[in-house]
C-alpha cells in the first residue's frame, strides 16, 4: 500500500510540474491601460452609492490627520478593500474601512513610511532635491498604490518579510506599460485634488470617484476576478450514436 501511494504521489507532482510548465509558457495578454473605461466605470459606480463612498473617504481622511498620517495607509487598504466588495457586487459596512489597521497595520505602515524617508531624503539635496523628491513620488504611485490593493485582497496579515517580494511583483507587472500607469496616477492624482479647490469639500466627491476607478483598473490589470461572475455553461453531453435496426 505504501509503495502504491508513493507512486501516487510522484505522479500528482509530475502533472503538477506539467501544468506549471504550460501556464509559464502560456502567452500572457497584452497590458492595456485604459483610462477612459476606468474613469467612466467609477463614475458609475459612485452615482449608485454616492453618499456611503464620500462618507467612506471623510472618515479615512479625518483619522488620517488626526493620527499625523500614521493610520493614513492603513485606513486606504480598508478602504480599497471595501471598494473591492462592491465591484464583486457586495455591501460593506464603515467598520471595514477598519480592516487595513486591524489585518495590515505594520505591511501599509512601512509602505507609506518608505515613500515618505526617501522623498524627505532626496528633498534635502541642495538646489533639485524638490524635484527630485517630486519625481520619486510621482513614479513610486503605481507600485505604492497597487501594493495597498494586494495588501486589501489578502485574506490574512501579509508577512513583512514578504513586503520586498510583493513590491516586485507588482513592480514586474505593470513594467510593460510602466509609464502609462504613472501618467494615469498622475492624472488620478490631479482629477482627486481639484474637488479640493472648493474649500477642500469637492474633494469629498471627486476622490472616491478616483478610488473606484484605480480598484477597477486593479481588478482589471492583475486579473482578480472580482466583477461579477458568470457561471460557466454546462458541457452538453453527446448524445449516444443510435444504431440502425436490422431488417
Amino acid at each position: 500500500m505504501s509503495d502504491d501511494f508513493n507512486e501516487n504521489v510522484e505522479n500528482v507532482e509530475e502533472t503538477t510540474e506539467v501544468v506549471e510548465t504550460v501556464e509559464a509558457e502560456a502567452p500572457q495578454p497584452e497590458l492595456e491601460v485604459k483610462i477612459g473605461d476606468w474613469l467612466k466605470a467609477g463614475w458609475e459606480l459612485y452615482t449608485k452609492d454616492w453618499l456611503k463612498y464620500s462618507l467612506s473617504v471623510l472618515i479615512v481622511f479625518v483619522l488620517g490627520a488626526i493620527t499625523c498620517g500614521i493610520l493614513f495607509a492603513p485606513m486606504l487598504v480598508g478602504m480599497y478593500g471595501c471598494c473591492l466588495k462592491k465591484l464583486k457586487g457586495e455591501d460593506f459596512e464603515y467598520g471595514e474601512l477598519f480592516d487595513g489597521v486591524k489585518k495590515q497595520f505594520l505591511p501599509s505602515f512601512l509602505l507609506g513610511l518608505a515613500l515618505m524617508v526617501v522623498s524627505i531624503v532626496l528633498n534635502l539635496i541642495p538646489c533639485v532635491g524638490w524635484l527630485l523628491s517630486f519625481a520619486f513620488q510621482i513614479l513610486a504611485m503605481p507600485v505604492l498604490v497597487y501594493s495597498l490593493f494586494k495588501l486589501s485582497y489578502e485574506a490574512e496579515t501579509y508577512k513583512v518579510e514578504k513586503l520586498k517580494d510583493l513590491v516586485m511583483g507588482i513592480y514586474e507587472k505593470l513594467k510593460p506599460q510602466y509609464f502609462m500607469f504613472v501618467l494615469w496616477l498622475f492624472l488620478a492624482g490631479i482629477i482627486g485634488a481639484a474637488g479640493g479647490i472648493v474649500c477642500g469639500i469637492g474633494a469629498l466627491f471627486t476622490y472616491p470617484i478616483i478610488v473606484l476607478a484605480l480598484a477597477v483598473s486593479y481588478s482589471d490589470v492583475f486579473g482578480t476576478a472580482l466583477s461579477a461572475q458568470v457561471e460557466a455553461e454546462p458541457v452538453a453531453e453527446p448524445e449516444p450514436e443510435v444504431e440502425p435496426e436490422s431488417e
